[in-house]
C-alpha cells in the first residue's frame, strides 16, 4: 500500500504561484512513490478522480456559503511579551 500526501491549498491547478508550486511538490511526491490527492476550495483545469473540493476553503466562497467567523471575546488582546525596535533590528 502506498502513502497518501495531500496538497491542501484555498486554490489549486491554475497559473497563480501557489498552484505552481503546489503543482510542483505535487509532482516530486509523485516520483518519491506517494499517490497525491489535491483538496482545495476550488480547483481549476481537470480535476482527478481523487481531487475534493470544499468550497469553505476558497479565497471568495461560492454565494450562499460563508467561511466560519472566530469567536471573538471582549477582553482587549494581551501586549506582546517583545517588542521591534531599531536597535533590535541593527544588532540581527
Amino acid at each position: 500500500m502506498k502513502s497518501v500526501a495531500t496538497v491542501l491549498s484555498y486554490r489549486l491547478g491554475g497559473t497563480d504561484g501557489v498552484s505552481v508550486e503546489a503543482h510542483k511538490w505535487a509532482w516530486a511526491l509523485g516520483e518519491l512513490g506517494f499517490d497525491v490527492r489535491r483538496v482545495a476550495g476550488e480547483i481549476a483545469g481537470r480535476a482527478a478522480r481523487d481531487d475534493r473540493v470544499i468550497p469553505a476553503l476558497a479565497i471568495e466562497p461560492a454565494e450562499g456559503r460563508r467561511r466560519p467567523t472566530p469567536a471573538r471575546s471582549s477582553a482587549p488582546s494581551p501586549a506582546p511579551s517583545w517588542s521591534w525596535s531599531r536597535t533590535s533590528a541593527r544588532s540581527l
